[in-house]
């Protein structure tokens, strides 16, 4: 069975080929990425000198290719603006850092390579296809039916445990731990075709908000001829069923969000959330966060064992947030130069939190960039587009996007669950706003 996984991977490309051939290019281009995130291996290639050719490149060569031969007059469509300079400094600080390291060019060619793949191309095709009010619409449902395509996944991972990726593709899709991690009262936490099972709990949690959000403005009545109110209790029992704390809080805060913007015609929650996040950074940056009270309240109100589990990351965090901070600005680069090792050269840290890895690696500028690149878009659709609006039928897919980024930020505070479809999203976001600055 592991002959699949090369079959699967290279043959991606001359099936997003096929999609741009038949079907108009923002139909393909979230077909191409959302069926990526679905069903590809988690496996890559390692290419010298390039990004490791993996579900997330296949991807992007994909429609980059496809784009070319079949939409290149996308291209001349594109308006560079000032709201894509976060993300541009972002996708140039690992070279930045390489330099700053003495790394050498070369090494920082490959570096900033990486970050384009998985950060700067989908969100330029976002920018390109998904840059309106109906491109929104379109990511919106394209997500719905990625969450509804993964509910039956997810109803058998959860019975038999995690095995679709063993049985497809003939390796495991995560590591031991990951596994171990999975087991929950009465079943497991499914992980699917992704490396952990806190991406899928994300992912079906977002999908459950796309649902709640589009019943209640009024966008949706029926989705692939079903209830959409049906959809909604299907999509949230899934959510409590795989059994993630942090997918639940995700959900009950944009719950909170939802019905503060519907009846009180109000952003504050959006607003505070945006402006919490880097005061959080901030202060953990300094060193002066140590989560103790965190840590008090989760054991309390949910169980010890995942208080435990949070004080071994608040922990550790501690470690290489004092070891970042000793390239404070760019950072240390790659090659594992961030983490820390004990006098035996022994790696002693664990790095789940994409903002500690981003600021080990690229330094508080690093940091800097993509956090302003995810919350930018999302402060300024508030102010163009106030909460009065965000349940009307044609911004609310906007509203719900811009949400949806907003989970996705605040889930880097503490894992590292990398997903393009995501990314895609931001750069559609981004594009919108755009024209309001013009």
């Amino acid at each position: 069975m592991f002959i699949l996984v090369p079959l699967v991977l290279f043959g991606w490309i001359p099936f997003v080929l096929y999609l741009f051939s038949y079907l108009p290019g923002q139909k393909a281009l979230l077909i191409s990425f959302i069926g990526a995130y679905l069903f590809l291996p988690v496996y890559s290639y390692l290419i010298p000198g390039f990004p490791a050719y993996g579900k997330l490149s296949a991807t992007c060569y994909a429609v980059a290719i496809a784009m070319l031969l079949f939409d290149s007059a996308r291209l001349s469509t594109f308006r560079p603006s000032l709201i894509d300079l976060p993300m541009l400094l972002w996708c140039i600080s690992p070279f930045l850092t390489s330099l700053d390291n003495d790394l050498g060019t070369y090494d920082g060619f490959r570096a900033a390579s990486e970050t384009i793949v998985i950060w700067g191309i989908p969100y330029f095709f976002g920018r390109l296809y998904l840059n309106s009010l109906a491109g929104m619409r379109a990511a919106a449902m394209g997500i719905l039916a990625g969450g509804l395509i993964y509910v039956p996944l997810c109803l058998f991972e959860f019975k038999m445990s995690p095995q679709l990726h063993l049985m497809l593709y003939g390796i495991p899709s995560s590591n031991p731990e990951a596994f171990l991690q999975s087991i929950r009262q009465g079943g497991y936490r499914p992980i699917i075709f992704n490396v952990h099972g806190l991406s899928v709990a994300l992912w079906m949690m977002v999908a459950a908000l796309v649902a709640l959000w589009l019943w209640q403005s009024g966008v949706l009545h029926r989705f692939w001829n079903i209830p959409i109110q049906w959809i909604v209790s299907l999509l949230v029992f899934v959510v409590i069923l795989i059994q993630s704390a942090g997918a639940w809080i995700y959900l009950l805060i944009s719950m909170a969000v939802i019905f503060t913007a519907k009846w009180l015609r109000t952003s504050i929650l959006i607003i505070l959330l945006t402006a919490i996040i880097p005061c959080y950074l901030y202060v953990a940056t300094t060193g002066n966060f140590n989560g103790d009270q965190v840590v008090a309240f989760v054991s309390n109100t949910l169980n010890p064992d995942r208080a435990q589990s949070l004080q071994f990351r608040f922990d550790n965090e501690r470690v290489l947030i004092e070891k970042a901070r000793e390239r404070m600005i760019l950072g240390w680069g790659g090659w594992g130069r961030s983490r820390v090792y004990n006098a035996w050269g022994d790696d002693i840290s664990v790095t789940d939190s994409f903002w500690v890895i981003a600021f080990g690696t690229t330094g508080i500028f690093g940091l800097a960039t993509i956090t302003v690149a995810l919350l930018l878009p999302v402060a300024l659709f508030t102010y163009y587009y106030p909460a009065r609006v965000w349940f009307t039928p044609r911004v609310a897919p906007a509203a719900l996007i811009s949400m949806v980024i907003l989970c996705y930020t605040i889930d880097n505070l503490a894992n590292n669950m990398q997903n393009s479809v995501y990314i895609l999203a931001l750069g559609g976001l981004s594009g919108l706003v755009a024209k309001e600055l013009a």
